[in-house]
């Protein structure tokens, strides 16, 4: 039951993301410029939850990206559930307490996003300025929303320490 539990808090916790970053981040823009909620929250989801959780949340941020605002379908997809991948595989080797780690891997992951989108938005069509690309969307973009993630981050911290760990007296429970 606990775990099914912690199953809907992940999903309520990503459908309000995806409504906070498509009804409240476009008066939040800045040049045009907004954070990506969604990768914020897949990233932290994969450093807390590990690779398969990673995976799980970014196809669900994926999903709805895609669904309702996605330039072509499963393209987000793709690139959130492989973002939360890799974010997932950090779990072991780092302290989720730290706060410096999880921004610089939203910094990266914000890079790959760009760069991804970059690729099967503009590349395949023969739009080769790739310098443009970076000092005008995908830096400005990865600024704004690693200053986001701070708070976000510290947030997802206190709701996982809470709610979402499984400690292990309850490890007991489960079996």
């Amino acid at each position: 039951m606990k775990r099914v539990l912690r199953i809907l808090l992940v999903i309520f916790i990503i459908i309000l993301s995806y409504v906070i970053q498509t009804g409240i981040f476009p008066y939040l823009a800045l040049g045009g410029i907004k954070p990506n909620l969604l990768l914020i929250v897949t990233a932290s989801l994969g450093y807390f939850l590990g690779d398969r959780g990673g995976i799980a949340a970014g196809l669900l941020c994926g999903f709805l990206w895609d669904l309702f605002s996605g330039p072509l379908f499963g393209l987000e997809m793709i690139i959130l559930s492989l973002t939360g991948y890799l974010c997932g595989k950090f779990r072991r080797l780092l302290y989720v307490e730290d706060f410096a780690f999880p921004a610089a891997l939203v910094c990266i992951s914000d890079l790959f996003f760009g760069f991804l989108n970059y690729v099967a938005l503009f590349l395949f069509r023969g739009r080769l300025n790739l310098p443009s690309w970076f000092r005008l969307v995908m830096l400005p973009e990865m600024l704004y929303t690693v200053l986001v993630s701070v708070p976000v981050f510290a947030l997802l911290r206190l709701v996982y320490d809470r709610w979402i760990r499984i400690r292990p007296s309850q490890i007991s429970e489960t079996l």
